[in-house]
């Protein structure tokens, strides 16, 4: 959902969601889709794709939705371009991962994945 929300709030910057602990073939969760759909109108079924190190190495900052993932990313890759969401919006914490859990709670995290976005000025035009 990050990258979805991060592409459409940000036209001028891209964003390509990866996965850490992504099975090969994974489509994106129906409740995820459903409100992205409800606000974007996004009904695109993507596959999920695993991080590479070349992922990490060629981008201009990765941002992981918790600090295990930033350590994990960190510690595997050995880059220093990698934040949490809440980090970069002044705040500290994790973003829950919603995965299995009903569509109430994917409208929760896509709100608080919002309001974050909306707090980091490093890609508002200015």
């Amino acid at each position: 959902m990050a990258e979805v929300i991060f592409n459409e709030m940000y036209k001028n910057h891209h964003a390509e969601s990866r996965g850490l602990h992504t099975r090969h073939g994974d489509r994106i969760e129906a409740n995820a889709l459903r409100v992205l759909k409800r606000e974007y109108g996004f009904d695109e079924n993507r596959i999920a794709e695993q991080v590479t190190y070349s992922d990490i190495n060629e981008a201009d900052i990765v941002i992981a939705m918790t600090e295990a993932h930033k350590r994990e990313l960190s510690g595997l890759y050995g880059m220093d371009n990698v934040r949490t969401l809440k980090e970069l919006a002044g705040s500290k914490g994790d973003i829950i991962d919603p995965y299995g859990m009903d569509e109430f709670v994917y409208r929760r995290v896509f709100s608080e994945i919002r309001e974050l976005l909306e707090r980091i000025r490093l890609f508002r035009e200015e």
